[in-house]
C-alpha cells in the first residue's frame, strides 16, 4: 500500500533520498493544474532554505504544473512566475493546490515523507498568492 522508507535520516545522503522520492511522488501526480503527466515542473512554492516559525518548508513546499504555467518568461496569461494573483484566481492559491495534491497522494497510500509539522506550518503561514 504506502511506501515505507527505512533509513538514517540524519545522514545527507539519507535526505537526498527522501528529497528524491518526494519529487518522484510529485511528478507521478501530474499537473497539480491540469493533471497533464508532461512536460512538467516543479514549482517551488518559497525559496528552498524558507522556514515558517521554526519549521523549514521549503524543500517540501512544491507542486507539479504544466511547463506553460511555469516558464520563465512564459507569455501564458495564467503564468504561476508573471501572474501570480490571476493564476490563483483561475486555478487556486499555490498553498491550497499543494493541500489538495498532499491529501490525493495520502488518498493513494502514499505517506509523505515530511512531519506533520511541516504541513501544519505550510497550512498556517500566511498565502499571499505571489
Amino acid at each position: 500500500m504506502g511506501q515505507v522508507i527505512s533509513i538514517d535520516a540524519n545522514s545527507p545522503a539519507a535526505k537526498k533520498q527522501v528529497h528524491q522520492l518526494w519529487k518522484a511522488i510529485l511528478f507521478g501526480q501530474g499537473c497539480a493544474v491540469t493533471g497533464e503527466k508532461a512536460p512538467l515542473r516543479l514549482y517551488q512554492v518559497r525559496p528552498i532554505d524558507h522556514s515558517y516559525k521554526g519549521v523549514l518548508i521549503g524543500p517540501w513546499y512544491r507542486i507539479p504544473i504544466t511547463k506553460r504555467y511555469v516558464e520563465i518568461n512564459g507569455t501564458n496569461p495564467f503564468n504561476i512566475r508573471m501572474h501570480p494573483k490571476r493564476f490563483a484566481i483561475e486555478f487556486g492559491s499555490p498553498k491550497n493546490l499543494f493541500i489538495k495534491l498532499c491529501g490525493s497522494i495520502l488518498e493513494q497510500g502514499i505517506e509523505l515523507p515530511f512531519s506533520d509539522a511541516v504541513m501544519m506550518a505550510i497550512i498556517n503561514e500566511p498565502d499571499d498568492a505571489s
